[in-house]
């Protein structure tokens, strides 16, 4: 074959003849006929065949023969054949597994040879609310690449209607799923003022879209020093964002130095998309100068299970100097399970017993004035087997007092401590969450 190559003054090679030699190859001997007498009105004076053609003209054939196919593709619908007049929804751009409407004449969807091709593709399949007129379907999915622009034509009987153009783009998803912010290191050791601490986080993308991902230091519950200056001395080994896809994670190392003046000061990471509006703080780890500051174990972790919310109780976010944390807002008076699930890691199967204490005010201590507020009731007897790469539900069983207080914030420590075996040994290690929870009115 010639290669068809624009020279400078616009003139098309190869010449004429070779042209409808190749554009002749896809026509039937009427179209050809057709084509030949519009070609001979179009000729300018003093060109004769086999001369060059300039791409204004070759345009203008072109034109001409998608004029042709139309009403060559109208005379055959009036006499059965089948005709394209529009595809709906307007516009010319559908999503691949969108459903379209094809409308015009004599589509005849019931027959068994009617097809619909998109392109190479050919579909047999169309909606039972297709008739004559319209034919009901989806747009194919499974192409290679996509955005991909292709003629859509219907046969049935032997006859073949026009041509229309279309573009298929990949479908739009709609962006679901969460964060999981956990931390992966251990024990700190005590808390010393003027020193330095490290804490190892894991963003894991649970979310079923790729997104950029952006991470702040959050701190709440701050006694003897200021927010300001903890954030000071705060760093993250992960600068900027950086994309996720589905399932992925990544590792980022948060280095703290505790500052001077400090009592106290809970500490978490949080993770957000930069759209759409995903966000998880993972567990905040307690800094109390004087003390130790346990985090908790990354082989299996501790989160709020979803739930549909009743007249007790209910999830929504609580804020906390400033940070909006998700907690549980529970009506005075009453006695609920709360839902929660275990999920755990690689290394994480085995049996595990499950305890919930409350601490009053900040993770830190502090406000006391909620003591009594909530108590916690008794766990079922014996432990829980988990398999690894497993998540298992449980429940923390917990009664309100009548204390309707919808501002003062209390802390639920819940931890699932891990065994080796159903019965006897001691527990080898203790993951746990922190999850506020307040009054609902």
């Amino acid at each position: 074959m010639t290669d068809i190559v624009t020279i400078s003054d616009g003139a098309l090679l190869p010449p004429m003849s070779k042209l409808l030699d190749l554009l002749g190859a896809q026509m039937t001997e009427p179209q050809r006929q057709a084509l030949y007498q519009q070609l001979l009105l179009l000729r300018p004076p003093n060109v004769a065949p086999g001369d060059l053609i300039r791409a204004e003209t070759f345009n203008l054939m072109l034109n001409d023969i998608n004029e042709l196919m139309l009403r060559v593709a109208r005379l055959e619908a009036n006499a059965g054949g089948p005709y394209i007049d529009r595809i709906e929804p307007v516009g010319g751009v559908y999503a691949a597994g969108s459903r379209i409407t094809i409308i015009g004449r004599n589509l005849k969807p019931s027959n068994a040879d009617t097809k619909v091709s998109f392109g190479t593709r050919d579909i047999y399949d169309f909606f039972p609310e297709s008739t004559d007129t319209h034919i009901e379907m989806p747009v194919p999915i499974g192409f290679t690449t996509l955005p991909v622009d292709l003629m859509v034509k219907v046969s049935t009987a032997g006859m073949v209607s026009n041509e229309y153009p279309v573009r298929i783009v990949a479908p739009k998803v709609t962006p679901q799923g969460t964060l999981d912010v956990r931390s992966t290191g251990g024990t700190l050791g005590q808390i010393i003022v003027g020193n330095t601490y490290t804490v190892q986080w894991r963003i894991i993308s649970q979310l079923n879209v790729t997104r950029d991902i952006v991470l702040e230091a959050v701190v709440t519950g701050v006694d003897g020093s200021t927010e300001g200056a903890w954030t000071d001395n705060i760093s993250l080994s992960q600068n900027g964002s950086f994309s996720l896809a589905p399932g992925g994670s990544r590792d980022v190392v948060m280095t703290i130095k505790v500052p001077a003046g400090a009592k106290s000061a809970a500490i978490s990471l949080k993770a957000s998309t930069t759209e759409d509006n995903f966000v998880d703080i993972g567990t905040q780890i307690p800094f109390v100068v004087g003390d130790d500051a346990e985090v908790s174990d990354p082989r299996a972790s501790v989160k709020m299970a979803v739930f549909v919310a009743t007249t007790p109780l209910r999830a929504g976010g609580i804020v906390i100097d400033g940070q909006t944390i998700q907690g549980f807002k529970m009506q005075p008076g009453q006695t609920v399970q709360l839902p929660m699930e275990l999920s755990a890691g690689a290394s994480g199967g085995g049996f595990y017993t499950f305890e919930c204490t409350v601490e009053p005010g900040t993770p830190a201590g502090g406000n006391t004035a909620q003591t009594g507020r909530w108590t916690v009731g008794t766990f079922p007897p014996g432990r829980t087997s988990v398999a690894a790469n497993q998540t298992q539900p449980f429940s923390v069983p917990l009664t309100s007092s009548g204390l309707a207080d919808t501002t003062t914030v209390s802390w639920l420590v819940i931890k699932a401590r891990h065994f080796a075996a159903a019965s006897g040994g001691t527990s080898d290690f203790t993951s746990f969450t922190r999850i506020p929870i307040v009054g609902k009115a």
